[in-house]
């Protein structure tokens, strides 16, 4: 490395709510290129905090992203991806696999799967309405609704999402000990074999999906088969994952700062702009994600990083970069100026940000415009210790039939299948309750990408036209928030 780096220790601490991680913040003042070690794997790396310095290193080909079987620094103690993802691919390999989704995540493949994305909102929209008050958000539209959504893009039949869902929840996770690294590594292998069965179904009976697409395009050559398995993992998992977190979370940072619901109800014409915003503003990781190399020596910034050092980049720093993003803290809808990063950089850009983009417009355009008097049920960042507590009821002013909100805290381990228990529990309890570490707390967001919060939406939802008023919450739900990559 380069001579006598002053290497700091980032052990991606429990995070309060939407907070954003002080380490990055000091990193992206103070030291925008700071050599690191984490928690896992072996010796130290670099990480890139500054938006310019984080696209110059995303965008340039001598920082590779084939890095299977290194033994590198990580987040995690498990390695999260398949040996053949596309996102340990360089380019022109990496084109060739992202060329046989591209169509299906294309502009005009979101014009005509929008309507079909639209009436699975309504039907969940009603059937919340229908419930039991309060209603949980997470349980019944930020979860179910993106899963719904991947499920009809992949071709992935309704009666297997509850195993995607566990599967992305375990191995998304941080795993908080060997156990559960050991767990994360068996879902890899079950998630490989169950598509591998769907790709041989969709060979012998197509269908017009993106299963179907993958199976034609082994078939012809295009792609192999653990190409196609790797792929259609990452889509399937983190195509539920990431936008239910962000989803949830965009939720919680609309009800949890002064004027934004009502601006939006008043103003569904800024939707897509404060779409965009959040993107920018949520801090959609915990941690890191996935390194590179640098197949030569290169300088980044000021920092000369030596052929062979591994690097990290923060999507997350970077969006709230000051330089680029004036009061990056603050939620401006009409804010001007960069694209965000919040789906990367480079030839690994997201797959499917039209697809996440369209999601986010439909859930908040349709949220604000049947439950536009949603507010939070409990005070933001409650925090309930050991008891179970009686969860207020309203008395039916209309300020009381509705209301939404993420409560709890961060947590750095992976699901711990009695916090999914605690916490449906507490739900049919009507309480607010949720679980950090095996302790009770509660939690107000959820985040996403392998880590991070796990979420618990307390919300007062508005009365049917005859039934009494009342709340609706959400519980501590088993998908985590913010993930470890």
């Amino acid at each position: 490395m380069n001579s006598e780096p002053v290497t700091t220790l980032y052990r991606v601490d429990d995070l309060p709510a939407l907070d954003f991680d002080p380490f990055l913040r000091a990193s992206l003042h103070e030291a925008p290129v700071r050599q690191i070690r984490l928690p896992h794997g072996e010796g130290e790396c670099w990480l890139v905090t500054s938006y310019d310095l984080v696209r110059f290193v995303t965008a340039d080909p001598r920082f590779s992203r084939d890095i299977t079987g290194r033994p590198i620094p990580k987040m995690t103690r498990h390695f999260i991806p398949l040996d053949r993802a596309v996102s340990f691919v360089d380019p022109p390999g990496h084109a060739r696999v992202r060329a046989t989704v591209a169509p299906a995540f294309s502009s005009t493949a979101m014009s005509l799967l929008r309507p079909r994305v639209q009436e699975l909102l309504d039907a969940m929209v009603d059937r919340l309405l229908r419930g039991q008050r309060p209603a949980d958000l997470v349980r019944d539209i930020t979860s179910p609704f993106p899963l719904a959504v991947i499920g009809l893009v992949m071709g992935i039949p309704e009666a297997d999402h509850a195993h995607v869902r566990e599967w992305a929840t375990t191995l998304l996770s941080r795993a908080s000990d060997e156990q559960a690294a050991q767990r994360a590594e068996r879902v890899k292998q079950d998630s490989r074999a169950y598509f591998l069965r769907l790709a041989r179904l969709r060979r012998a009976e197509p269908r017009d999906d993106t299963m179907t697409t993958l199976v034609r395009a082994m078939d012809h050559g295009t792609i192999d088969e653990e190409e196609l398995l790797a792929l259609a993992t990452l889509i399937g998992l983190n195509g539920w994952h990431a936008v239910c977190n962000n989803a949830s979370n965009m939720l919680y940072a609309l009800l949890t700062t002064d004027g934004l619901w009502d601006r939006l109800c008043a103003e569904p014409h800024t939707v897509p702009g404060a779409v965009d915003e959040l993107l920018r503003w949520v801090p959609h990781k915990h941690g890191v994600g996935q390194p590179r190399i640098a197949t030569e020596d290169v300088r980044v910034g000021d920092v000369l990083i030596r052929q062979g050092e591994y690097v990290y980049v923060s999507y997350v720093a970077a969006n709230w970069d000051e330089r680029v993003y004036p009061q990056a803290g603050h939620i401006d809808f009409d804010r001007q100026g960069p694209r965000h990063l919040a789906f990367g950089n480079g030839p690994h850009f997201c797959v499917g940000p039209l697809l996440a983009r369209m999601e986010a417009e439909v859930l908040l355009s349709t949220l604000t415009a049947r439950l536009p008097t949603l507010r939070l049920a409990v005070p933001p960042g409650t925090g309930l210790l050991a008891d179970r507590h009686p969860h207020p009821r309203a008395q039916g002013t209309p300020r009381d039939l509705v209301g939404a909100g993420l409560h709890g805290r961060r947590a750095r381990t992976t699901q711990d299948p009695k916090n999914a228990i605690r916490a449906r529990a507490a739900f049919d309890a009507d309480e607010p309750h949720g679980t950090r570490s095996g302790a009770h707390h509660s939690r107000p967001c959820v985040t996403d990408r392998c880590g991070g919060v796990r979420v618990g939406v307390t919300a007062v939802v508005p009365a049917a036209p005859a039934g009494p008023a009342s709340t609706a919450r959400a519980s501590d739900d088993p998908s985590r928030a913010r993930p470890y990559g």
